[in-house]
């Protein structure tokens, strides 16, 4: 099992500033990745992190 990740470890990844995650979890954001709750910390899985964002990468189409 791959260790979970901190909040802070996705805002690094993701390039958010710090409290970022927290204020759109707050306002049940879609624009997230699913984040775990264990007891009151949250954490992420690595792999559902690098899916999600995988899902929103945009390949533009050449012109002829």
């Amino acid at each position: 099992m791959t260790p979970l990740l901190h909040s802070k470890q996705v805002e690094s990844i993701l390039g958010f500033a710090a409290g970022t995650l927290a204020v759109l979890r707050c306002r049940r954001s879609p624009n997230i990745p699913p984040h775990i709750k264990v007891g009151r910390s949250v954490r992420y899985d690595p792999k559902v992190v690098q899916a999600w964002l995988a899902a929103r990468t945009v390949y533009q189409r050449r012109q002829a």
